[in-house]
């Protein structure tokens, strides 16, 4: 009975290291410059990534991300004092393409919400966004992403007429990504592990009973 015990203290201690690593998220960090302008309606970024975190693999950064997306429309009555913009991608080309060091091609993908925030007067904002990723040599690992993000030193203050004028500024956060709807090693190994110890408390149990017997 003791050694059952310290078996399943020790698989319950597996378990939820391997439950806790399964359930990380990886991230990417960045920071670059971002401008609008007015005439086309398009925002774009550039951006260093500079760094990662529980990433499914080793990656050579610094890196890069260029993303591009539409002006579409602006909201400053339904928070009074805080304006409101919504972005649309373009379905006929990548909105975001991200890079490693050596110029190859990590991930791709296209937005399926953008928004920038900020109350008026202030020349800083925050950028939320939800993409899905449709290539990359990680587009196997990872199905969508979402990007936070403070937009900041612009060379326009936020109001209703901002989108109106060309502005320029600085960007900085973090994107993190959904892994892709398959069955992780570690979920597979803690199933596994799961069934290991069903196995071996019936079988005890059943040695104890025909002892008994």
């Amino acid at each position: 009975m003791k050694n059952l015990l310290r078996i399943q203290a020790i698989i319950g201690l597996a378990l939820t290291l391997m439950v806790s690593s399964a359930n990380a998220t990886p991230t990417l960090f960045f920071d670059g410059d971002i401008a609008y302008t007015a005439s086309s309606g398009e925002l774009s970024g550039l951006a260093d990534v500079i760094d990662s975190d529980d990433m499914s693999a080793s990656l050579d950064l610094p890196g890069t991300l260029d993303f591009v997306v539409s002006f579409s429309s602006v909201d400053s009555l339904t928070f009074p004092g805080i304006t409101i913009a919504e972005f649309a991608g373009d379905a006929l080309s990548d909105d975001l393409i991200i890079m490693d060091a050596m110029a190859n091609v990590l991930l791709t993908g296209n937005f399926v919400s953008f928004e920038i925030r900020g109350a008026n007067t202030r020349d800083f904002g925050i950028i939320s966004s939800a993409f899905e990723i449709n290539g990359g040599s990680l587009m196997s690992d990872f199905s969508t992403g979402n990007i936070l993000a403070l937009q900041f030193n612009m060379s326009s203050a936020f109001s209703e007429d901002l989108f109106r004028q060309d502005f320029d500024g600085l960007i900085d956060g973090r994107m993190t990504f959904e892994y892709a709807a398959t069955p992780e090693p570690s979920v597979l190994v803690i199933l596994g592990m799961g069934l290991v110890l069903v196995g071996f408390a019936n079988s005890n149990l059943r040695n104890r009973i025909t002892t008994k017997l």
